[in-house]
């Protein structure tokens, strides 16, 4: 953990409390549930800059995967007209456990939200990708409900279009690491009969905690509950 940590604090900041941890399917923290197609911490004004995943204890036999898709491809392939199109929406967002089946066009007052530009420039490099998530991108502002849909529906062909999309099968002592912003990432659900402990470390400007001080995301990655 160590090594990798040190790794990547070359490329960003290793958030204290919530950069580093393991994933496995015992771990009661996100468990063997399959993640929908997600970018770390998309919800708020600064998402992860960086993420990494070390395999370092694994059942190949299992065939176990992570997928990948480019925002920034996504708006590179777009027709011109909607390119320009897209890029004067706005959206809203929702903190979500990497679950689409938990965003909702109808979002409750209580509900946590955050709204930013469809297409955003990247904070390091500066070039334009798409930011829409389908689990957590909830509508587009000032649109009414199935125009909205209608909108996202279009946006995501491109984002999760099979061209778009890299699968890659993990083997004992793989190490990926990606940029968040640019990536998406989801895995299907884990046989928990195999074993699958993978070592994440992560980088990024401010965690959760200090982003939404108010709002109790609960304990993921080592973040506590606020009561």
């Amino acid at each position: 953990m160590d090594e990798q940590v040190r790794l990547i604090e070359h490329l960003g900041i290793v958030l204290p409390d919530f950069g580093a941890g393991y994933l496995y399917p015992e771990d009661k923290v996100i468990g063997s549930i399959p993640l929908d197609y997600h970018s770390d911490m998309s919800a708020t004004p600064m998402p992860l800059d960086v993420l990494s995943l070390l395999a370092i204890d694994l059942d190949e036999a299992a065939g176990t995967w992570t997928g990948f898709v480019s925002g920034k491809r996504a708006l590179q392939v777009m027709p011109e007209q909607l390119r320009q199109q897209v890029s004067a929406l706005e959206v809203v967002f929702l903190q979500t456990p990497a679950d689409k089946s938990q965003v909702t066009d109808d979002i409750p007052d209580d509900r946590y939200r955050y709204n930013r530009p469809c297409v955003i420039n990247h904070r390091t490099t500066g070039e334009p990708l798409l930011y829409a998530i389908e689990s957590a991108t909830a509508r587009v502002e000032g649109m009414d409900r199935a125009q909205s849909r209608a909108m996202l529906d279009r946006i995501f062909s491109y984002v999760y279009a099979p061209e778009n999309e890299l699968r890659h099968i993990w083997k004992q002592g793989d190490l990926l690491i990606w940029d968040n912003i640019f990536l998406q990432h989801c895995r299907p659900p884990l046989d928990p009969s195999f074993r699958r402990r993978m070592q994440r470390v992560g980088a990024g400007r401010k965690t959760l905690r200090e982003q939404v001080p108010e709002y109790n995301f609960g304990a993921f990655f080592g973040e506590d509950v606020a009561n």
